[in-house]
């Protein structure tokens, strides 16, 4: 995506905060790792979209087939 900059400015900004006591990281809740979390579901999108196209290669090979 390209956002590189963005996160690490606001990791420097969250962490700034939270040691000068301004932002009490107990009271937040939990901070999902986004990152993380897009990147195992771009990994994940990369097997759907090869395991289509077995199936529509499948589906084509077998309609050959038939005709």
């Amino acid at each position: 995506m390209g956002m590189k900059k963005t996160m690490q400015q606001f990791q420097m900004e969250w962490h700034n905060l939270s040691s000068s006591g301004r932002i009490k990281t107990n009271e937040c809740g939990y901070l999902p790792d986004v990152v993380k979390h897009n990147e195992e579901l771009s990994e994940k999108m990369k097997l759907l979209e090869s395991e289509v196209d077995r199936y529509r290669k499948s589906a084509e090979y077998i309609t050959k087939l038939i005709q």
